[in-house]
């Protein structure tokens, strides 16, 4: 059978050769060029291989047609995890990382609610929320920066998502201080307070988790930076969860400031909270045998201990009380604090990656069996 495409992970490239391991695609429209490096026809996934030819010998202006083998197949498409969206027909399916995943099963929305995604583009959770909730409810989708509302719009458009409001934001603002404002439409921006049933703060962070690093250029000023406004949104998201409302706060760093630190911050600043056990235990402690200091005056001992007793992959769990239940003594908000700290997958080992001064930090991988 003639291929008339091959590609790697997502488009072919010039530096392509032989011993790269590529995806192969049949053109089912005919339409591919030869030397072709992009590619937008109907295709057809075929598996994945070994490139054996030089892309100037597969694709070059040679008189005589190659022989020999091309590709060398050693997966073919039954069984075969796909390499990229690129083998996917548009809207048909959506590769995500384990956490981003799992962060939107401990959110666990359910059809017919009101769902708040605070901090949306490009709309990958987004989507994935929908499909949960079957298209039935309503989903408010916030973005501050107007360049990637794009983006979400057609992701939500390519998954045929009906029920997602897209709002250009800013989160921290999206509280309705004077009621009057939202007499009209009381879920357009900004919004009365204990309006939504689930919330998920996936805010902007120093993005220090998504791949090993030996060196990165982020300075400790923009370190620095990313924890007040994680607490504006934080706190703005806890006024606008309902009684008996889920919030699950997402990040993809590793910093103890934006992730333990924030624990604490907000067991201390938020007194209704209350640290909870997450349902489904992913694997063991992300961060193992840290030195973990605290400026916000709570007592490490205390928090340490509760960590102790949670079972959690990269991420802690709590519980809220507004003060009228305090007084009423009924139903629980809960808030899931979770940590995507994790792109790659699948792997079995233990490795040490994260410096922090000179202290070396165990970060457990997932482990699959």
């Amino acid at each position: 059978m003639f291929l008339h495409l091959v590609l790697l992970e997502f488009h072919m490239v010039q530096r392509t050769k032989p011993g790269d391991f590529v995806s192969v695609f049949a053109d089912a429209s005919k339409k591919c060029k030869k030397g072709s490096t992009t590619f937008n026809g109907e295709k057809v996934y075929l598996g994945n291989g070994i490139i054996k030819m030089t892309r100037e010998y597969l694709f070059g202006n040679i008189t005589k047609y190659p022989s020999g083998i091309a590709v060398k197949m050693t997966e073919l498409l039954s069984g075969v995890p796909i390499l990229s969206d690129t083998c996917l027909p548009k809207g048909f399916g959506l590769l995500q990382n384990v956490p981003s995943i799992v962060c939107i099963k401990v959110l666990d929305p359910q059809p017919g609610e009101t769902v708040l995604d605070m901090c949306a583009a490009p709309g990958n959770k987004t989507t994935h929320i929908a499909a949960l909730m079957k298209n039935q409810g309503r989903i408010i989708a916030l973005e501050k920066i107007k360049s990637k509302i794009e983006k979400l719009q057609n992701n939500c458009k390519d998954f045929s998502v009906k029920n997602v409001e897209i709002f250009c934001i800013d989160s921290t603002k999206a509280v309705a201080e004077d009621l009057s404002s939202v007499k009209i439409n009381p879920l357009c921006p900004p919004f009365p307070e204990e309006t939504f049933d689930r919330i998920l703060l996936d805010g902007p962070c120093s993005g220090l988790g998504q791949r090993p690093q030996i060196f990165n250029s982020i300075s400790p000023a923009e370190l620095r930076s990313y924890v007040p406004l994680q607490r504006k949104l934080f706190s703005t998201a806890v006024r606008l969860l309902k009684p008996s409302g889920i919030l699950v706060y997402s990040t993809c760093t590793i910093t103890l400031a934006e992730n333990e630190n924030m624990v604490a911050w907000a067991l201390k600043t938020h007194s209704c909270l209350e640290l909870q056990s997450v349902p489904d235990r992913i694997e063991s402690l992300g961060l193992q045998d840290a030195e973990v200091k605290y400026s916000v005056g709570f007592p490490v001992e205390d928090l340490q201990s509760e960590l102790a007793k949670k079972d959690f992959f990269t991420w802690a769990r709590f519980s809220v009380q507004t003060n009228m239940q305090k007084l009423l003594k009924h139903s629980w908000i809960n808030i899931y604090i979770f940590s995507s700290w994790y792109v790659e997958i699948c792997i079995h080992i233990f490795i040490r990656i994260i410096y922090l001064g000179m202290k070396s930090i165990v970060i457990s991988m997932l482990l699959f069996p």
